[in-house]
């Protein structure tokens, strides 16, 4: 597997999500969603790299490869959150909005 094996993942759950959810296979769009949330590359992307990405202070900093990937990953997990809700408030699930918002899509 390499590096960037989670953000792809997780983009290949948001965008099947997006197929069915336009299709409305709501139930199982809801159901990538979700996968897309719990794909977490974020600490193997950071961890794999951090020998090599030490700055003046001894401070763990991504490369920026690796930094882009974990804005990648960002969005894509803030994209699958909104949209999720958007079904969970299309079904009256006010809970669930709220921590998905709380969860993924504070600023």
């Amino acid at each position: 597997a390499t590096m960037f094996s989670a953000v792809t993942r997780a983009a290949s759950h948001y965008n099947l999500a997006r197929a069915l959810h336009s299709l409305g296979f709501v139930h199982l769009a809801a159901h990538r969603y979700r996968a897309a949330l719990r794909v977490d590359g974020r600490a193997c992307l950071f961890l794999e790299h951090h020998r090599h990405r030490l700055d003046t202070s001894n401070n763990i900093t991504p490369s920026p490869s690796v930094a882009a990937a974990i804005e990648q990953e960002r969005e894509i997990k803030r994209s699958a959150a909104h949209n999720l809700a958007m079904i969970f408030r299309a079904s009256s699930a006010r809970d669930s909005v709220w921590h998905l918002r709380h969860r993924h899509l504070r600023l």
